[in-house]
């Protein structure tokens, strides 16, 4: 089916003679004298549908093109595809109900658009299964079902507490390779597993297709140093597990409570740990697990009135030394928690 194709060989940008400018790609090129000419029967997996051999080079083509088709008409393939969106983005197991309550809608809505994924996309992430809502069974959550990547906790982290990149026009070097090279591709994302577009095979990153484990690919003994220093890297400005700073990424713990806008009262210490455990971790902590970073994590076991009167002090002097340390301690507490690495 396949034999007689080859790449061509014209680099950067391939040869004009065979460029698909519909996927903005090149196209094998077709050698009728090195191409198996004779039909092709398939198995019954496919209705034992038989495609007639190439005439020609040009034919080539459509022999290849009956058999994409053939392939994409069967819902199987919807099927497999929505097993990956699945994994991808809701849980690494797909249990008999899933198969046929959510899978096969989805691959149903995926076949009926000739494969184009916004519909079935829309469909997943707006269902009730996707927020966890269709059913009240506790051992079977959605939620926290994933382990992050790397660069899915990298990206989590900055974004929610804003952190500023350093610009690429005016700190180009701070930009491109004190930040990005330095410290997130050698460090946050080479360190923890993840050579950025590199991966260990054809296959992918384990993590993504890698049965049983799947996601779970991420943790080892080896790589988990680096995304538990990621806290440190982003409070401390420094590379932390080699030389050199940051390129001026950094966290200030205190601005962000006084002015991000989350945190209504920064006097009252029940509110800062309540909002940031709302929106940090996937389930909300169960009462012990709250006490934990409310009480012996944030506050010390002090008191709320301790930080209320430590947080006036601080705005009434500038003086952040005695509210930066608690604050320090529960960002790097829940970015090292278990629950920070679920989504």
């Amino acid at each position: 089916m396949l034999s007689g194709f080859q790449q061509t060989n014209r680099p950067l940008g391939g040869d004009p003679a065979y460029w698909d400018a519909t996927i903005e790609m090149q196209f094998g090129r077709a050698r009728y004298f090195r191409h198996d000419t004779t039909d092709k029967t398939f198995s019954s997996a496919f209705g034992g549908q038989t495609i007639t051999g190439a005439v020609n080079e040009a034919d080539m083509y459509r022999e290849l093109d009956d058999f994409v088709e053939m392939v994409f008409a069967q819902m199987a393939t919807a099927k497999n595809i929505c097993r990956k969106l699945y994994r991808y983005f809701v849980s690494n197991q797909i249990s008999a109900e899933v198969e046929t309550d959510i899978i096969t809608p989805l691959a149903q809505t995926l076949y009926d658009n000739n494969y184009e994924l916004t519909p079935c996309l829309q469909q997943l992430l707006k269902s009730q299964h996707f927020f966890d809502r269709d059913d009240l069974v506790a051992d079977d959550e959605i939620l926290g079902a994933i382990l992050k990547s790397p660069l899915d906790n990298l990206l989590h982290t900055l974004s929610f507490f804003e952190i500023v990149i350093p610009d690429a026009q005016t700190m180009a070097e701070d930009h491109y390779w004190n930040w990005y090279k330095r410290s997130v591709i050698d460090i946050i994302l080479l360190q923890a597993g993840m050579t950025l577009h590199r991966p260990d095979s054809v296959a992918g990153y384990p993590a993504y297709y890698q049965e049983p484990n799947f996601s779970e690919n991420w943790f080892n003994g080896s790589t988990l140093i680096a995304r538990y220093k990621l806290a440190e890297m982003l409070l401390e400005g420094e590379r932390v597990l080699a030389g050199g700073g940051n390129g001026g990424v950094e966290l200030d713990m205190v601005d962000y409570v006084d002015n991000s806008g989350l945190i209504s009262d920064p006097t009252d210490g029940l509110e800062i740990v309540t909002k940031l455990t709302d929106y940090l971790l996937p389930l909300a902590p169960a009462t012990d697990r709250f006490s934990y970073f409310l009480n012996d994590v944030f506050l010390d076991d002090l008191s709320l009135i301790n930080w209320r009167f430590e947080w006036i002090n601080y705005q009434n002097t500038g003086d952040d030394s005695s509210v930066k340390i608690p604050l320090e301690r529960l960002f790097t507490a829940l970015l090292s928690s278990q629950e920070y690495q679920l989504m």
